[in-house]
């Protein structure tokens, strides 16, 4: 393949990112032996290109624009202070955008890790592993008179009914709530076990996604002026609008006010903060003390104890990703990530010896089993990990 050639495929591939293989195999091949100057002059030419073209262009989905923004986003300033770095940013930039093409082709699982420790050079690996499911569709429904269900053994059909209320069990992880207007208000609890996940309809239509090791209180009918639940863990919520009965949601010291919104409220009992962060939409978090409005991109975080927000501009991808089956990392301290993992993973965490500078970047999918992940993980040559009767040990990497 030519210079020439490469800004054709590249020019195709914009247009229609399904390409034969044999294509996009030639084009990963020319990138791997092409001059710095070549790559350097592509990589010019295809952004420019790309912004001509902007809202026209098959980049915008999938995992090639997780990757793309993610680059962009978490490397860029970090590497344009060396000149080297700067250039194998731009091998890299090029090379997993075509890579995920590739891998999303084949039907193939594709992770991301990037790892920065202080005063050493970025490393990276591209892995494939079998795609198996760790985690799932599990949770327990606990009825107001104390009985509880186990949602994964339920079948696709009317799973009870309460004072009223119908409880529907519509597809495989989705619960739904269907009251009728003289029905008794009784309060229902949805619980996600480690390794779990689900997702409940409520009865005024909002929808909330449940991540593992977490809990929804919540009534079975929305009765007066107000709507309110209590989230134990993380949810993400999708609530509908209705000025005259707004949504309360309690995280243990935290009520967040909503009219009509999408957000992610983080709040397990393991970590030092809970983190309010809106999609869209308008909240008001109020800590009892001090009530902070923020507004889409934002997330108001409080450290427990503490009576002030701060209010941060994360990555929504990143705070969103568990909803869609990834973890994203961004300089996320090795023992944040591994708390992550045990839920997941529902396995649990032992350390030993110094992983205090260790903190890793990336994407990897949820969908892997815990030793494929671990494999990814150790190749980064930070940390090493042993497994034994669902005890996970953390070591740091010390060669072989």
């Amino acid at each position: 393949m030519t210079f020439s050639e490469a800004k054709d495929f590249l020019t195709q591939l914009s247009k229609n990112w399904n390409q034969e293989a044999t294509s996009v195999r030639n084009f990963i091949e020319w990138q791997k032996t092409a001059s710095v100057e070549e790559l350097e002059e592509l990589d010019q030419w295809h952004r420019e290109y790309l912004s001509s073209m902007r809202g026209q262009l098959a980049f915008d989905d999938e995992l090639v624009e997780k990757n793309s923004q993610w680059l962009m986003q978490n490397m860029h300033d970090t590497l344009n202070k060396q000149h080297l770095l700067k250039i194998a940013y731009r091998r890299r930039n090029i090379f997993f955008k075509i890579a995920a093409v590739l891998l999303i082709a084949l039907g193939i699982s594709a992770s991301f890790i990037y790892v920065k420790k202080a005063n050493n050079k970025p490393s990276e690996i591209l892995a494939k592993a079998k795609v198996i499911a760790p985690g799932g569709d599990k949770a327990v429904l606990t009825l107001a008179d104390g009985r509880q269900i186990e949602l994964d053994s339920v079948g696709k059909a009317d799973v009870v009914l309460q004072d009223g209320a119908k409880v529907l069990k519509l597809g495989k992880g989705i619960l739904a709530y269907k009251s009728s207007a003289s029905a008794k208000v009784t309060y229902n609890t949805l619980t996600t076990p480690k390794g779990g996940q689900y997702q409940v309809v409520l009865p005024d239509g909002s929808k909330v996604w449940l991540n593992s090791a977490s809990s929804l209180k919540f009534p079975t009918a929305f009765v007066g002026n107000e709507r309110k639940v209590e989230l134990k863990g993380e949810g993400y919520f999708e609530i509908v609008h209705n000025a005259a009965k707004p949504f309360f949601v309690k995280a243990e010291t935290v009520n967040v006010k909503v009219l009509g919104t999408g957000f992610n409220i983080m709040a397990y009992s393991d970590e030092k903060t809970i983190k309010t962060t809106l999609v869209h939409g308008s909240v008001e978090v109020n800590s009892g003390i001090i009530t902070q409005h923020i507004v889409p991109g934002e997330q108001a975080s409080i450290a427990k104890g503490e009576e002030e927000f701060d209010i941060l501009h994360p990555n929504i991808q990143e705070i969103i990703a568990w909803k869609n089956g990834e973890f994203w990392f961004n300089n996320t301290s090795i023992q944040s990530i591994m708390r992550q993992i045990a839920r997941w993973y529902n396995v649990d965490i032992a350390y030993k010896g110094n992983l205090s500078d260790v903190k890793l970047s990336g994407v990897l999918s949820k969908k892997q089993n815990v030793e494929a992940l671990f494999n990814i993980l150790e190749a980064t040559k930070q940390v090493r990990f042993k497994e034994d009767q669902n005890i996970i040990t953390v070591t740091p990497y010390s060669g072989s």
